[in-house]
């Protein structure tokens, strides 16, 4: 655990705006019937799991996340064009 700098915090709540609106593109990916219930429920739990230890990262001050695991490779080719 470290405690978070402004540099970390400006980190933290880009992250935390990414996944929130991840969570968002993927309920309507899931509603235009673009993404399988398995890619869902994988996608859905982590993207949830990140954006709730980045919240309590930056209400708490202290950053006790491992490693952000990397998005996966559908996700980037999705957010990057």
């Amino acid at each position: 655990m470290t405690m978070t700098t402004a540099d970390e915090r400006e980190q933290l709540e880009a992250e935390r705006d990414f996944l929130l609106h991840s969570l968002d593109d993927l309920e309507a990916e899931r509603a235009a019937g673009e993404v399988d219930a398995e890619s869902y429920t994988r996608l859905h739990d982590d993207y949830t799991a990140r954006a709730a230890a980045a919240i309590r990262a930056l209400r708490d001050g202290v950053d006790s996340r491992t490693v952000a695991s990397p998005l996966p490779l559908r996700r980037r080719l999705l957010v990057g064009g």
